[in-house]
């Protein structure tokens, strides 16, 4: 059987709210719930039917995984860029050190963006980004610092040199 797309989803729609109300339908009861409402299909239909609707409860729960360890991910970066950070600072600690740090830094906002580029967060538009999510003002803060560190370090060789 073909039906628009509208009416498919019509349909859809009430075999998703059959199995709602009963999880554990089989496809002839549900075909069976619906010819009981007139609504009459080939079972083959209602089968691919249902089929769709548990592949699509299968994507939600992925992407709802997906989605909680990103954020693990994140929260595993914010303690490291604490961490990270406390060194960068630390004027005790030798320039080599602290500028392996800032490369950790870099490198760790650097794999939290791939990751959630692959999980489709960001989207690829004519060679622009779109973002869907901003960065928080306390990321912002951090990436300003250490770019403001970098460009400073950079300033007090070209000095040097001049001199």
């Amino acid at each position: 059987m073909r039906f628009s797309k509208e009416k498919e989803n019509e349909i859809k729609s009430m075999v998703r709210l059959l199995l709602v109300r009963q999880p554990n339908l089989s496809m002839l009861q549900v075909q069976d719930a619906l010819a009981k409402q007139g609504l009459v299909f080939d079972r083959n239909y209602i089968g691919r039917v249902v089929k769709k609707i548990h592949d699509e409860r299968s994507h939600r729960i992925d992407n709802q995984s997906l989605a909680r360890e990103i954020a693990k991910f994140e929260d595993l970066y914010e303690a490291l860029a604490h961490e990270l950070w406390i060194m960068i600072l630390d004027k005790t600690l030798k320039a080599s050190e602290r500028n392996g740090a800032i490369r950790t830094l870099i490198d760790a906002h650097k794999s939290i963006f791939d990751k959630k580029f692959d999980a489709g967060i960001f989207e690829k538009q004519l060679g622009k980004l779109k973002v869907e999510e901003t960065l928080s003002p306390e990321d912002e803060a951090i990436i300003k610092k250490a770019i403001d560190y970098a460009t400073g370090r950079a300033k007090q060789f070209r000095d040097r040199e001049t001199s």
